[in-house]
């Protein structure tokens, strides 16, 4: 049976953030796959697309302005603003992958946004707290967005 890709998986956004960013788990990842896709898209945050820049100027502006939003919206614990600036982020690291030496930087800050992105659509609140602030040092180290 070939499974839905609507079908969120519950603590994927944490597993991730052990695995990759060495963030301790809370002992509660128990993958369990929502009963059907219809039941947990009615509880998703809708899905957003962005332009992607036209310039690595003015990626880099979406790029600082965008963690910006989610630094300020995890502050204020709108997992929505944060999923919604996660988007941006992404378009604006497509954007610089295409620039001659920054596809590593990108390869560096991707893994860490999808985290973000993962667990602000399931309002994951301890795993945004831990990976938001890796994804800003790293995308600040990467791409000296200051």
């Amino acid at each position: 049976m070939k499974k839905s890709p609507n079908v969120c998986v519950p603590g994927l956004a944490a597993l991730l953030a052990v695995v990759f960013l060495g963030i301790p788990g809370s002992g509660a990842l128990s993958p369990a796959v929502a009963s059907s896709p219809a039941e947990k898209a009615a509880k998703r945050p809708g899905h957003f697309e962005v332009v992607e820049p036209a310039t690595k100027d003015e990626a880099f502006a979406l790029l600082k302005s965008s963690l910006e939003k989610i630094e300020g919206s995890l502050e204020k614990g709108d997992f929505d603003a944060i999923h919604e600036a996660s988007y941006s982020v992404e378009a604006a690291l497509s954007r610089l992958g295409k620039e001659p030496g920054y596809d590593g930087s990108t390869a560096m800050v991707a893994p860490r946004c999808e985290i973000v992105h993962l667990a602000s659509e399931m309002h994951d609140e301890a795993t945004l707290k831990a990976a938001v602030p890796i994804l800003v040092q790293a995308a600040r180290d990467q791409f000296l967005v200051h």
